[in-house]
């Protein structure tokens, strides 16, 4: 593991990339930098397991167990972390999603996590998860079933911390779903990244509409 400092933040970093044919180690390599408001960010996440970078990035502490199903393996890694976010409005609220169905939070900075995926299609790659900084209490998630030939649209609100999701698909096409964020400023504002294109919502997920001109 590599921790280091960007924009005067701790990150962590875990190193490891393994090829079809390797012995199997759970890195996920495609999540990109995560940086988290208060502590935590996550470029690559393996093993299920988050960890918590103190101090100035010198040390690690792991704050969960594997929050993956820890499924069989085969040759392409499996039961890995996908996203690691924490709320911008409350310290120690994270959200961790996984590829084989799980999202996981603790308000507690990981000292103990509940799985909340109840109410969300079985089986799917949780592609994305946002933590509101409007109100703490809401959290949106997109997923996806590339891994079953499933291309339909999921795209998800919770506005009690994942206790219940509500479905925000509305007009959307069936498409494969990447990433949801919502403004910064302005709470009905929702931007979601599809493998077709960007679409935009001005009342929460009520109603969607194409950015045209956007690369994908």
């Amino acid at each position: 593991m590599i921790h280091t400092k960007l924009a005067g933040k701790n990150i962590l970093v875990t190193a490891g990339a393994q090829g079809i044919g390797e012995s199997i180690s759970r890195h996920f390599i495609d999540s990109g930098a995560n940086v988290a408001i208060h502590y935590f960010s996550s470029a690559d996440t393996a093993n299920g397991l988050v960890d918590y970078a103190t101090g100035k990035g010198q040390k690690a502490i792991a704050i969960s167990g594997d929050l993956t199903k820890d499924m069989k393996q085969g040759n392409v890694p499996f039961s890995t972390i996908t996203t690691v976010v924490e709320s911008p409005l409350t310290f120690s609220l994270i959200y961790v999603g996984t590829d084989d169905w799980n999202i996981q939070v603790t308000k507690n900075g990981g000292g103990s996590w509940e799985l909340i995926n109840n109410g969300l299609p079985k089986d799917k790659w949780v592609s994305s998860v946002h933590a509101s900084s409007h109100d703490k209490n809401v959290v949106y998630a997109t997923l996806n079933g590339y891994r079953i030939d499933d291309f339909n649209t999921y795209v998800y609100k919770s506005s009690d911390q994942g206790k219940t999701w509500k479905s925000l698909k509305g007009n959307l096409p069936e498409v494969v779903m990447n990433i949801v964020v919502q403004d910064p400023v302005n709470p009905e504002l929702l931007y979601l990244g599809t493998d077709h294109g960007t679409y935009i919502s001005f009342n929460d997920g009520g109603k969607w509409e194409l950015l045209n001109g956007l690369l994908n």
